[in-house]
């Protein structure tokens, strides 16, 4: 007889999970497709979008549906009820559960979901929890299909092998996980708080347009800020080298300011450029393809020794504070005078001249000093929230790994 026991458990519990298909356990029913014309007015209506990402239904912001008596009793979601994706135009989306945790009265569910209902009791927390399990996940995608979207039928899911404790264990992974997600939306919230702090703060501390002086200043200083052109705070560097002849790494730079990123050249006969430069910590490099996107940066220590292209023109940081250049370049009004000198129309083939770059007049205030208060003090906020980002991804990832470990 094949034993069927977790990785890791509870202290007092040693027997074996008892081995199901799903289509043992309960019923299942797709749901309903409707005309647009009934959408946005009526009764509760669960989508998609209401599962997707999610592992419990959140009753209180529903979209609305105008449904027959019939179809609200054939379509009805009751506490317990698991909701399946059952089509996703993204592959991981498929499959994807969310359970219901109340009654929903009067609700009903699009056909882009299956529902399930169980007739064997199975702990509600634990139902919302065991569907995101690496035995059932990877079930899922090996049985499902693909054309334009990625689908799974009920015949499918049917099929699944379920691993289930007896009902009091269940209830303690559950209250377990459920204590774990918690724990996981404060940190989440956490982040938010901060990053809105840190946008609040960066709106104040840098004068408006058509205004001289920020709305907040550390003490000691006054009078107006001044317009400065780019090559007033900073110094273009070029740092020459042959391409290698072997692998390497590259540098790049994101849209968005988020920051840059790493790859690696197996080939370096597919790149046509004989010529490439070197990045050193602390440089603004700036990818003129897509500059009007925002992909500007200052370079981490990471980044030290990689090699760019001649479409990733290099700035020393030397006439300004380093901090303060950061954030000034990482403000949106400053993405908008990227994409007001990136020449061309729709599309993305835009790229940024050089010269305009340089020419480009920014305000800041008279005096270094108060540039590095200015930078450290936000410097200080984007460490913090990477500490609590990093917390995040922890717990994110620890949940990760248990339910890998505390399921069959």
């Amino acid at each position: 007889m094949s034993k069927y026991i977790p990785e890791l458990r509870f202290k007092g519990f040693c027997e074996n999970f008892e081995k199901f298909q799903l289509g043992q356990l309960g019923t299942f029913k797709n749901g309903m497709n409707m005309d647009k014309e009934d959408m946005g007015k009526g009764l509760p209506f669960v989508n998609l979008q209401d599962v997707f990402g999610n592992n419990v239904v959140n009753s209180s912001n529903l979209g609305l549906v105008n449904s027959s008596s019939n179809q609200r009793e054939d379509y009805s979601l009751k506490s317990g009820d698991m909701l399946f994706i059952r089509s996703s135009v993204k592959p991981e989306g498929v499959g994807e559960a969310a359970v219901i945790e109340k009654t929903i009265p009067n609700a009903t569910y699009s056909g882009f979901l299956i529902r399930f209902r169980a007739e064997k009791d199975i702990d509600n927390k634990f139902k919302r929890f065991i569907f995101s399990s690496s035995s059932i996940r990877s079930q899922i995608m090996k049985k499902a299909t693909t054309s334009a979207n990625t689908n799974i039928n009920q015949d499918s899911l049917k099929l699944i092998n379920v691993f289930l404790p007896k009902l009091f264990e269940q209830q303690k992974i559950g209250a377990f996980f459920k204590q774990l997600d918690d724990t996981i939306v404060l940190q989440q919230e956490l982040v938010v708080q901060q990053q809105q702090y840190k946008k609040a703060m960066l709106q104040k501390m840098f004068p408006q347009q058509g205004e001289c002086v920020p709305k907040v200043r550390f003490d000691g200083f006054s009078g107006n800020w001044v317009n400065q052109k780019i090559n007033s705070l900073v110094t273009p560097v070029v740092r020459e080298v042959p391409k290698p002849t072997e692998s390497y790494k590259r540098l790049s730079v994101r849209s968005h300011a988020k920051g840059t990123f790493h790859q690696r050249v197996e080939d370096p006969s597919t790149i046509s450029m004989d010529k490439l430069y070197v990045i050193k910590e602390n440089d603004l490099v700036v990818n003129i393809t897509f500059a009007w996107e925002h992909a500007i940066a200052v370079a981490k220590k990471e980044d030290e020794g990689l090699l760019v292209s001649h479409r990733f023109p290099t700035f020393i940081i030397d006439k300004s504070d380093i901090n303060f250049i950061h954030q000034l370049v990482s403000k949106e009004n400053f993405r908008k005078k990227l994409d007001l000198i990136s020449p061309g129309g729709a599309g993305r083939n835009r790229v940024l001249n050089k010269r305009d770059f340089i020419n480009l007049n920014v305000s800041v205030p008279k005096s270094l000093e108060e540039q590095q208060r200015i930078g450290d003090y936000l410097k200080q906020l984007d460490d913090t929230i990477a500490l609590h980002q990093k917390k995040l991804e922890d717990y994110q990832q620890l949940k990760k790994a248990l339910l890998q470990r505390m399921f069959v």
